[in-house]
C-alpha cells in the first residue's frame, strides 16, 4: 500500500512539475541556487570564524536567509512552507475565482477572504472583513 501510494504522489509532482511555465521553472532554479549559495557562505562563515560564537550567530542567521530563498522559488514550495499567505504563480491571466480559492482559509484579524460585490464596482472583489452578517 505504501509503494502504490508513493508512486500516485509521484505521478502527481511530475504533472505538476510538467504544468510549470519555463518562466517560473527558471525562477524556480535561481532562487534554489542562489538558496543553495547562501547556505555554502552561512557554512563557511562558520567555519572560518573557528566555529566561535559570534560568527556562528552570524552564519546560523545566513544559513536562515539561504533556507527561506531556496523555498520562495515556487508558489508550491512556498504555501508548503508558511499558512499565512498563499503565493499564486502569475504565469497566465487569472480570474478572482483562482485567488479566492487560494485565500480563503488565509486568517487575518478582519476575517477570512470572501467574493462580493461593492456597488462602487460592477466586478466580483476579493473582500477581507466582515461580510453581510458582520
Amino acid at each position: 500500500m505504501k509503494k502504490v501510494d508513493t508512486e500516485l504522489t509521484d505521478k502527481k509532482n511530475n504533472q505538476k512539475s510538467q504544468q510549470i511555465s519555463p518562466a517560473l521553472k527558471r525562477r524556480k532554479w535561481k532562487f534554489r541556487i542562489c538558496g543553495s549559495a547562501v547556505c555554502a557562505f552561512a557554512v563557511w562563515i562558520c567555519s572560518a570564524g573557528n566555529w566561535h560564537t559570534v560568527p556562528v550567530s552570524i552564519g546560523t542567521v545566513v544559513l536562515i536567509i539561504g533556507i527561506a530563498i531556496f523555498m520562495t522559488g515556487s508558489p508550491e514550495d512556498y504555501n508548503a512552507m508558511t499558512d499565512v499567505g498563499a503565493m499564486i504563480a502569475m504565469d497566465r491571466p487569472r480570474k478572482i475565482e483562482e485567488f479566492y480559492e487560494a485565500y480563503k482559509n488565509v486568517k487575518t484579524p478582519l476575517g477570512s477572504g470572501w467574493l462580493g460585490r461593492f456597488f462602487t464596482s460592477p466586478y466580483t472583489s476579493l473582500i477581507f472583513g466582515p461580510d453581510a452578517r458582520g
